[in-house]
């Protein structure tokens, strides 16, 4: 049931803003329709849909993963009871993302898609063999890192028009995958600010998110377009639009190396607003499903 927790949301914040000071994590059941995701959603395009939905195959056990990370700290931040609600919180919208993309999981396995080989291979090494061979306190780090790099491309999502030219179902999963990975993004940090704030652990933490998350992205994104590229024909955008440049790359860069400086806070100017007018698209979404659904 959908919470109540996004009543009364300001919808005009100052400029400037930075993560709200109070936390407000909701919980929130989407209820997503993927039923009519045509083949290639995004931009009409083989090889952009492709990476998105290799980022899809990544999402669920990633954010189990994170969700242990973080949970296996909340005992040694018992006296702190904000961030001992705003662990359970993020531990819900994990989850609620996960679910959300594996039923993207069973659109793709109907177009032909091989999902459930590649979701082996991944799982096996990522998590059968190199999880539980790392330390926690590098897990933990390794998911405040992933955190500040899905917060940063929720922004893109955001602030660009990468989701206009998108298939509406998948647009609107991605809006509010990308509301929650801001709301949620300073937990994972905030964690292991607690626990162990050393700068060199929060390199290694982001240097090995990204040894696992990029290689595991490029790798499933040339399987999957592997699978349907018949020929050179099918590598090109049947629109003429090329979605690669509408991603400001010069920004993903930059919040590399803000991550890695030693007064590093999540989030930016900009963010309440982000998360506002966001939030008043949600809201208003979920009033016209429930209009609908009542008509």
């Amino acid at each position: 049931m959908e919470t109540s927790q996004d009543a009364g949301v300001e919808t005009t914040v100052a400029a400037g803003a930075g993560v709200p000071q109070e936390r407000k994590i909701p919980l929130r059941t989407p209820n997503f329709n993927f039923d009519s995701l045509p083949d290639r959603w995004f931009a009409d395009n083989l090889v952009a849909t492709s990476i998105v939905n290799a980022l899809h195959l990544l999402f669920p056990d990633g954010e189990r993963f994170f969700i242990r990370s973080v949970n296996h700290y909340k005992g040694s931040v018992g006296d702190d009871a904000e961030l001992v609600k705003a662990i359970r919180d993020f531990a819900g919208q994990e989850g609620r993302h996960g679910y959300e993309h594996e039923r993207v999981f069973a659109k793709m396995r109907e177009q032909g898609y091989p999902v459930d080989a590649f979701l082996k291979v991944f799982k096996g090494f990522a998590f059968d063999f190199i999880e539980k061979r790392s330390p926690h306190a590098l897990r933990l780090a390794t998911t405040a890192g992933v955190e500040h790099f899905t917060a940063t491309l929720g922004r893109v999502a955001l602030d660009t028009d990468l989701l206009t030219n998108m298939d509406p179902a998948m647009a609107d999963l991605l809006r509010w995958h990308a509301l929650e990975e801001i709301e949620h993004q300073d937990v994972a940090f905030d964690v292991l600010q607690r626990v162990n704030p050393s700068l060199a652990l929060r390199g290694a933490g982001l240097a090995f998110a990204g040894l696992m998350v990029f290689p595991f992205w490029l790798g499933g994104s040339v399987y999957l377009i592997g699978t349907k590229a018949r020929s050179i024909d099918d590598l090109r955008s049947r629109t003429g639009k090329n979605p690669y440049k509408m991603i400001p790359w010069r920004k993903l860069g930059k919040a590399v190396v803000d991550y890695l400086k030693p007064g590093f806070t999540p989030g930016e100017a900009g963010d309440d607003i982000r998360i506002a007018k966001t939030r008043a698209w949600y809201m208003k979404r979920q009033e016209a499903a429930r209009t609908a659904k009542a008509a």
